[in-house]
């Protein structure tokens, strides 16, 4: 509705931030301002390019505007995904929950398992299991350092907002 960022004081006490925005169809773009004693020039050189993207929706559904954003972030890449250039009969993993997204699926650092990142975009806790298009040998929580922790037993818990990732051995 209007150019609002120019709050004095905004930094120190958050009592003057807007707790409304009236509707409205008018939509400003400041993306990059030094009006909250950041730690870059008030100019910047060169050509920045900034890109935007809005989608209507009904209610706010948190894991359709991850996917959305996701898939205008990091794109899909087409590739022959064997020699044959066939499809496999079903995909390597698939999750029981729609109301979670996989952000990491990929070897571990030692070659002996896979590294799952499940991601809870909403605001409730969510559960999931993992079915896997092959057999494994077993499933534990893990650490950034792939450290098989406690072992998998039934569905995986995931909180709001949370993160969580499973070591799954080959």
């Amino acid at each position: 509705g209007g150019i609002t960022a120019t709050l004095l004081g905004g930094q120190t006490n958050p009592a003057v931030w807007r707790k409304k925005i009236e509707p409205t169809q008018k939509l400003y773009s400041w993306a990059m301002n030094n009006h909250w004693e950041t730690n870059y020039r008030a100019y910047q050189d060169g050509i920045v390019t900034f890109r935007y993207a809005l989608r209507p929706h009904k209610v706010f559904e948190p894991v359709a505007a991850m996917q959305f954003s996701t898939g205008l972030a990091q794109p899909l890449v087409v590739a022959a995904a064997s020699a044959s250039g066939e499809a496999a009969a079903s995909p390597r993993l698939q999750l029981s929950s729609g109301k979670l997204i996989v952000q990491v699926l990929k070897p571990s650092d030692d070659g002996k398992a896979w590294m799952v990142s499940l991601f809870n975009p909403s605001a409730e806790t969510q559960t999931t299991s993992l079915q896997w298009a092959t057999p494994v040998k077993g499933m534990s929580y893990s650490n950034t350092g792939e450290t098989a922790l406690a072992p998998v037993n039934g569905d995986i818990v995931v909180a709001a907002q949370e993160v969580v990732t499973i070591r799954v051995e080959k």
